[in-house]
């Protein structure tokens, strides 16, 4: 975040990648929902 901007992060090949694998829907424990779902977050970086 210190390169971009919020905009412009969420718009980065990262974050757009976790919107298409559907990371950031559905609920979670009101904690940090790609902590919750770090297994796939890492699978997801590793492609």
């Amino acid at each position: 975040m210190r390169d971009a901007s919020l905009k412009e992060a969420l718009k980065s090949p990262l974050f757009l990648a976790l919107q298409n694998e559907g990371l950031l829907d559905g609920a979670h424990t009101g904690g940090c929902v790609l902590y919750e779902k770090r297994a796939q977050v890492e699978a997801l970086l590793h492609k």
